[in-house]
């Protein structure tokens, strides 16, 4: 979490807010394709690609449901 706020105080008064998120969002995605790819040797990249959108919808749920419903 330090890293992402020494991130947002450097880049944030240059970079929209949007275009900050858009990024911390691709490197999270492409992180995860990474970890697939290797806890799962011999998937073909398109099953690869299914699971990391099916835990992508599993985490937005949970967020969904927990965090984002906190008042």
């Amino acid at each position: 979490m330090e890293g992402v706020q020494i991130l947002l105080t450097e880049f944030g008064k240059r970079l929209p807010m949007e275009e900050m998120a858009n990024c911390f969002l691709s490197i999270g995605y492409d992180m995860m394709h990474h970890i697939a790819e290797e806890s799962m040797p011999g998937e073909t990249p398109e099953n690869i690609s299914d699971s990391i959108e099916e835990y992508s919808r599993i985490i937005i749920n949970q967020l969904k449901e927990d965090v984002w419903n906190r008042a």
